[in-house]
């Protein structure tokens, strides 16, 4: 099933959020320059909706019944997989802008 498996990998890339709101806390500490500072602290709370997004999404997801017709059922998971695709591109959005910045703080750093 397609929202199985799509759910699965946005597990994994949770985790991985999660390795980078700590980075962006780490740095965000190191960090002199407010604006960094700054962009660094949205950058984690970006990284909180998206995961609060999938815990949401988790808690309300109910498997459809095929005893009120596949049609209904198909048609929720249509509805589900849109929104994990929603919260899929609200992920790498987050994760390419977090990385970008903290590769910019090494670099501003010295490191």
């Amino acid at each position: 099933m397609e929202v199985d498996q799509l759910h699965d990998e946005l597990m994994k890339k949770s985790e991985d959020l999660e390795k980078l709101r700590r980075k962006l806390a780490e740095t965000t500490k190191e960090a002199k320059n407010p604006i960094q500072s700054k962009a660094m602290r949205g950058l984690i709370l970006l990284i909180d909706a998206a995961q609060s997004f999938m815990t949401d999404w988790m808690k309300m997801y109910n498997e459809p019944s095929t005893e009120e017709g596949f049609d209904k059922a198909i048609k929720y998971y249509e509805q589900q997989l849109g929104e994990l695709k929603r919260m899929e591109s609200q992920m790498l959005e987050v994760e390419t802008k977090s990385k970008e910045w903290i590769e910019k703080f090494k670099k501003d750093v010295g490191e």
